[in-house]
């Protein structure tokens, strides 16, 4: 179960483990957020045919904010089916336009393994804002994706 938000509007540190109903519950709402969640809810099925039970989120959409322009996930590539995933998440030899075309496909990013300028997984990495406070993040179960 998602502990409620802190007064600055984010998750108390940790990682909070949410099925999928309970992100729609306490991240949808607003007509952005409901056009993110349709993005979200397709990326994470590519990633459970891909053989991969769970993912991160993180960033503003998991978050007091109104209208978060994108979400920010993660996923363990290890032991995960490749063949099975859609490319766009795959083939980040251009970092920076890999990013955009599954920003343009799925309305978020969805990184696997490490977070390059710091060495962190992107698990660490997304539970710091970028003032270095510690904040929370959601490790959705891909099992109950309807």
């Amino acid at each position: 179960m998602l502990p409620p938000l802190t007064p600055a509007g984010v998750l108390p540190p940790g990682v909070h483990e949410a099925s999928w109903d309970e992100v729609v519950r306490r991240f949808g709402g607003s007509p952005r957020r409901e056009w993110l969640l349709v993005g979200l809810l397709a990326a994470a099925k590519s990633l459970r045919a891909a053989k991969i039970d769970r993912m991160w989120l993180g960033g503003s959409f998991v978050t007091a904010k109104e209208d978060p322009t994108d979400w920010d996930g993660a996923w363990d590539p290890v032991g995960a089916d490749l063949t099975k995933i859609d490319p766009v998440f795959i083939d980040l030899a251009d970092l920076q336009n890999g990013r955009y075309r599954q920003k343009a496909k799925y309305g978020g990013e969805l990184l696997a393994g490490f977070e390059l300028a710091s060495g962190l997984s992107f698990c660490e990495f997304f539970q710091h804002d970028e003032n270095g406070d510690s904040k929370g993040i959601v490790l959705l179960d891909l099992r109950t994706l309807p």
